[in-house]
């Protein structure tokens, strides 16, 4: 299992010192959390900062109830802005942007599949607290409309 791992690398992450455009994702870095699904599982993301907080790296696990998913994010600056790649154990890549404002970050709107009925789209925003955090996904496919609830697990870290 890797989220020992993982647990263990975020947890010797010190204080980060991101570039100016990640400093609304600090609160989350250095840290590793969890949240519970149905069935079972268990989503855990730790993030560490990478090359001296010029990016931030997200990775993921999902496991438990018969399911293993791996995921790793790649946040950084371009042109101003805050943009990422996420790339899965099951070979799916996503691009995008990312906007913090407070501790509210916006992921924006993505096509997340196409089809005879038109663009499936997907908006994503996280809500920050201060040992906590949910995530929240609108769209219009129903099946995709979702909110999960994740929590700091003390002593965690992130790697692989």
């Amino acid at each position: 299992m890797i989220v020992p791992h993982l647990i263990a690398l975020a947890a010797s992450a010190a204080a980060p010192n991101l570039a100016p455009a990640l400093a609304p994702m600090a609160p989350l870095v250095g840290h590793c959390w969890a949240a519970d699904l149905p069935g079972g599982q268990r989503d855990v993301h730790c993030f560490e900062p990478m090359y001296d907080g010029r990016f931030v790296r997200d990775r993921h696990e999902v496991s438990g109830g018969g399911t293993h998913y791996l995921g790793e994010t790649v946040y950084g600056v371009e042109a101003g802005q805050v943009a990422f790649t996420y790339w899965s154990s099951d070979g799916e890549t996503m691009r995008g942007t990312m906007r913090g404002d407070g501790r509210r970050l916006d992921f924006g709107e993505s096509v997340v599949g196409r089809g005879p009925a038109g663009d499936t789209r997907l908006r994503t925003q996280w809500l920050l607290g201060e040992a906590s955090y949910d995530a929240r996904w609108t769209s219009n496919d129903p099946r995709l409309t979702r909110a999960m609830h994740y929590v700091r697990i003390e002593g965690g870290a992130a790697g692989r």
